[in-house]
């Protein structure tokens, strides 16, 4: 069975604040070498089943494969990417649609439609659009919760913002990228923006288990994402100029900071702890408030508080209705799986994955 935690996992789209937002093209460079190929097809076309046996093929090659689950279902995937092979194989369909760019040359289009049965969808019609009006309309509620969720944890960002003392903030970011982060030679650096956190079926998903695949984690405790948004911007920002590839995960609630920072090649990591962000780690954590007035914080407590309790409750609301929008996928599922003709589909999947 597949297991997940066998890789390491980023979201290539989250269900943020700002509605659905995708990096899917942002992962690969057409004109750099990428291998890139398109998955098309309805739901329940073995999109995600052929993703998960490409993920076992290629790690058993002994390549590093990074897996991309689905933020509104984290046990499905989106993508894989194998970076050392300059790969990538993603789902290109709705909400995160990926046309090509250079087709046939690099970016291929796997279509599994042509898996479907003829008539496979005789007199199913009507039934399958009208699930999947629902479920669209079903995302849309939910993005009106967030929308409402990320004004009020912006009010609780500026109202922690106006206490922090930026100058001390970032004098101590400068050193701390100086202490990891030492300068390559006629590098070029490369930043690619994935997520680490969505809102998706349920609950909100984190996916702190990639943290275990970095040597050196380093923890920034910072509830409302100021100081620790400073801090990950100067240390990705160094890491680039020092000619490394580096990983910006963007914070869906608080767009466009930054929530983590992932440089491979050192094997190191900082990352934002929080109710949000939880997970183990060995090394001293930096706490936040070392660098808030606590005077001028006090002023702001009751606000703050209040938009944290409130921005909480409306994204939990959200992520219940993206349950309900799944429990509707599942049902717009059945039909698309019954209308699959898996002599057909599994020969698809297997030529696409002896190409690799």
């Amino acid at each position: 069975m597949f297991c997940a935690k066998l890789y390491e996992q980023y979201f290539l789209g989250a269900n943020t604040t700002n509605g659905f937002c995708g990096e899917f093209t942002n992962n690969f460079n057409n004109e750099d070498g990428w291998r890139v190929y398109i998955l098309k097809g309805g739901a329940g076309t073995g999109k995600s089943t052929l993703l998960k046996k490409a993920a076992e093929k290629l790690s058993s090659d002994g390549h590093r494969v990074t897996v991309c689950p689905c933020s509104a279902d984290y046990n499905s995937l989106d993508a894989i990417i194998v970076q050392d092979k300059k790969l990538i194989i993603l789902d290109g369909t709705a909400p995160h649609v990926v046309e090509p760019k250079y087709p046939g040359v690099s970016e291929i289009i796997v279509n599994l439609g042509e898996a479907f049965k003829k008539d496979g969808f005789l007199g199913n019609e009507a039934k399958i659009i009208e699930l999947c009006k629902k479920n669209s309309t079903l995302h849309s509620f939910a993005a009106r919760y967030m929308a409402a969720a990320g004004r009020l944890i912006n009010n609780a960002y500026l109202g922690v913002l106006s206490a922090l003392d930026t100058g001390k903030c970032e004098s101590y970011s400068e050193n701390l990228a100086k202490k990891y982060i030492a300068k390559k030679k006629n590098a070029q650096g490369k930043i690619w923006y994935r997520y680490l956190l969505s809102a998706s079926c349920g609950k909100v998903v984190c996916l702190s288990d990639t943290l275990n695949f970095y040597q050196k984690v380093i923890p920034i405790a910072d509830e409302f994402f100021v100081a620790s948004s400073t801090i990950l911007q100067r240390i990705s920002a160094a890491a680039l100029k020092a000619g490394y590839e580096v990983i910006c995960c963007k914070n869906p609630f608080l767009e466009p900071c930054l929530d983590a920072v992932f440089i491979p090649e050192l094997s190191l990591a900082f990352c934002v702890k929080n109710r949000f962000y939880k997970f183990n780690t060995d090394s001293r954590i930096i706490h936040s408030e070392r660098f808030l007035d606590s005077e001028k914080l006090k002023n702001q407590r009751a606000k703050i508080n209040f938009a944290k309790k409130s921005a909480d409750m409306l994204i939990n609301h959200a992520t219940s209705v993206i349950y309900q929008a799944k429990q509707v996928h599942d049902e717009i599922e059945k039909y698309y799986i019954s209308a699959m003709d898996y002599a057909k589909l599994n020969q698809i999947s297997d030529n696409l994955l002896e190409k690799l």
